[in-house]
């Protein structure tokens, strides 16, 4: 169990599951904390659900040569004799090297030794293999993603630093600039800062449109959004006064920095180089709300609705490595991207905020030209092999 929490702990969920669900097996006090733990991951809305199980082992064909070498390299696999299995499975590759019953039995190999990266890369030749469904193909090609997050579907940002003179006019410039929403000193002393940094002096939202000043609340639809935050800084012996844009994403550059000039004209602006972010981080976006809600209810019901009416657009306007650096929107109609269009929405689909959302998936499916996955009405038979990637296609009416 120690070893699965560890695992977890450096992002090897695949791994940390395996010997979790090996503690369970086990008698004793351990067994119910493996089994606490595995229900921590199985409810974790920040794992997707494509990691919320591993995928099973891909049966051989029936009339092939090396299939005696394959079923002693299961047997093995099946003993824990791990390294054992992996020699197999290696030599059965140099034989046949496109089969994907022996690229997923290195897989799972690859899931017991907790090795991340030879998880990726036969997630990614399991994908190319042409011998299996088109939806399973999409799906190891998520999987490949999801494993190694700053990658293949991870998005660039960039700090953005404005360094100034007069900090208080260069502070009420902010203050009065109608992109921008100064946090509380409540919520500023909340922030979470980079490891380094001093604590700033305020801190501002910037918002992708005008803000409307007056008493009326705008509709969750409606409300302006966060494109990232600002933190003023004052002098310090080592750098000038600044204002810093953490982590911006690179689609939202130019129009941060925009904001930021138009404010401080006089300021000198820098950009870090840059740097990737998880697609799951760049998705969590928050509304710029004129109006302190009334209640924790009110304010769970509007974020709720805000999250309605943008996250499906949001997503499909990320810059991915998978698709060239387009976003879902842009390689909309590139039919030399369909594969990988789908496999970026096959994350989505395993997304908890997501799912969970009404309307969200098929907007888009539409925006990015993905067909939806069929709907699920399986019998009592069917349940037990149902996965966690699967919940959300099952129609309960059925």
């Amino acid at each position: 169990l120690i070893v699965a929490m560890g695992l977890a702990q450096n992002g090897v969920v695949l791994s940390a599951r395996v010997y979790a669900l090996l503690a369970i097996s086990s008698q004793g006090y351990e067994a119910e904390q493996a089994n606490a733990f595995l229900g921590q991951l199985d409810t974790s809305p920040s794992v997707n659900h494509l990691l919320k199980s591993v995928p099973q082992l891909i049966e051989r064909p029936s009339d092939v040569e090396w299939g005696e070498r394959y079923d002693e390299a299961v047997r093995l696999l099946r003993s824990n004799k791990v390294l054992l299995a992996q020699d197999k499975f290696e030599s059965l590759r140099r034989t046949a090297s496109s089969q994907a019953a022996i690229l997923s039995g290195l897989f799972h190999c690859a899931v017991w030794r907790g090795d991340l990266e030879r998880q990726t890369d036969t997630a990614n030749q399991l994908a190319e293999a042409d011998s299996l469904p088109l939806q399973t193909r999409e799906r190891y090609r998520a999987i490949g993603g999801l494993l190694s997050p700053i990658g293949s579907i991870s998005v660039n940002s960039q700090t953005i630093r404005v360094e100034f003179d007069d900090i208080d006019q260069s502070e009420m410039a902010l203050v009065a600039s109608d992109r921008t929403e100064q946090l509380s000193a409540e919520r500023l002393s909340q922030l979470q800062i980079p490891e380094g940094e001093v604590r700033p002096r305020s801190a501002f939202f910037i918002a992708d449109r005008v803000i409307e000043s007056g008493k009326e609340d705008a509709s969750a639809a409606d409300c302006p959004s966060s494109l990232g935050l600002v933190a003023v800084f004052g002098r310090q012996t080592d750098r000038s006064a600044q204002a810093v844009a953490f982590d911006v994403t690179e689609d939202r550059i130019e129009t941060v920095r925009g904001v930021l000039a138009a404010a401080i004209p006089d300021g000198k602006v820098t950009l870090d180089d840059p740097q990737p972010i998880p697609m799951a981080f760049a998705l969590d976006d928050r509304p710029i709300r004129q109006i302190q809600p009334k209640s924790m209810a009110e304010l769970a019901r509007f974020n709720r609705e805000f999250a309605q009416s943008h996250d499906g657009k949001r997503a499909c306007q990320l810059q991915l490595p998978i698709l060239g650096g387009k976003s879902l929107a842009d390689a909309a109609k590139d039919d030399s991207l369909i594969f990988e269009r789908s496999a970026v929405v096959r994350v989505l689909e395993g997304h908890e905020r997501i799912i969970s959302l009404d309307g969200v998936l098929d907007e888009i499916y539409k925006i990015a030209a993905v067909e939806p996955l069929p709907e699920l009405a399986p019998t009592d038979d069917m349940l037990g092999e149902l996965t966690c990637a699967d919940f959300f296609r099952v129609n309960p009416n059925k």
